[in-house]
């Protein structure tokens, strides 16, 4: 059996070092503007954003270790483990990314009290990792999960969707649209570039809204997403293909809904519209089907 190695997400690893360093580099700049200027008010500004930086690629490294596996051993970056010592292993759930808060992902225990952990944002092939582990540690065989995309038109779903113009999301969307509409409207006779960059923003807030107003459809068989604004979209998945599913709180963001399939791969769908209430019905309906479900709402 062949070593199995972990990669570094593209976005979520490389792509937060690509802004730390752009954002280093306009700490150096304050720090230069400072000296030309000997106020000290940017020299501190400087300050405080390079230690920022400096403190999430020290915690980002720490957290994502180089991991091989093969048929006997893993291994973090250096530290090599046997795979027999592992006393206990869960492949799901929430752990502390040093004081950053919890992320997803998985926890394997050593017989010497050594704990690691497999954080599933930060690596671009997570589930394979953690398909490895499940078949050398559990003996459980792979499964694949895939889209059903046979024709299921003769299959009733209940719908658990809000109303989008009376979600703050929704609201927000429809104002800035009509204020985008008003503004094009007064400088539509003026021949400037001003007029083209009125243009192109209902696009880029289409664009940036896109994403946050799914809902959702369920019956006995099957888990359906659907979209208030893509209206075409029709992702939907097989009940016995899901392994758990976590609703979760985002801050000022619109709450979302995590699937974690058998295989481990997981999908995230942000739902703005859905009241409270829809989401403990849809927690009910789901449990009630024998889907694990995780309400961190």
């Amino acid at each position: 059996m062949k070593t199995f190695t972990s990669k570094r997400h593209l976005i979520n690893f490389y792509g937060v070092f690509a802004v730390g360093i752009f954002l280093l580099v306009i700490s150096i700049l304050m720090f230069l503007a400072d000296g030309m200027n000997n106020k000290g008010k940017l020299t501190v500004g400087g300050l405080l954003l390079s230690g920022a930086v400096i403190w999430i690629f020290i915690t980002l490294i720490k957290n994502t270790p180089k991991i091989s596996i093969d048929h006997k051993f893993i291994t973090f970056n250096d530290q090599r483990f046997a795979l027999s010592n592992i006393e206990s292993l869960s492949l799901t759930g929430k752990y502390g990314f040093s004081g950053t808060g919890f992320k997803a992902g998985a926890e394997i225990r050593f017989s010497d009290g050594t704990i690691k952990y497999i954080f599933d944002d930060v690596y671009s092939n997570t589930s394979q990792l953690k398909l490895m582990l499940d078949l050398l540690i559990n003996n459980n065989k792979p499964k694949s999960v895939e889209k059903v995309l046979k024709n299921l038109s003769s299959e009733d779903f209940l719908n658990y969707k809000g109303f989008f113009i009376f979600s703050f999301k929704g609201l927000l969307y429809i104002v800035m649209m009509l204020f985008f509409g008003f503004i094009f409207l007064i400088k539509i006779d003026e021949d400037n570039i001003q007029k083209y960059i009125i243009l192109s923003l209902p696009l880029m807030t289409t664009l940036l809204f896109q994403s946050q107003f799914n809902y959702f459809q369920l019956n006995n068989k099957y888990f359906r997403i659907k979209s208030n604004m893509k209206f075409w979209k029709k992702e939907t998945y097989k009940l016995e293909d899901i392994k758990e599913i976590t609703f979760k709180a985002q801050g000022k963001a619109p709450n979302c809904l995590s699937i974690i399939f058998n295989d481990y791969s997981t999908k995230q769908y942000s739902a703005a519209t859905l009241s409270n209430k829809k989401w403990n019905k849809l927690k009910n309906a789901l449990e009630k089907l024998n889907i694990t479900v995780i309400n961190n709402l």
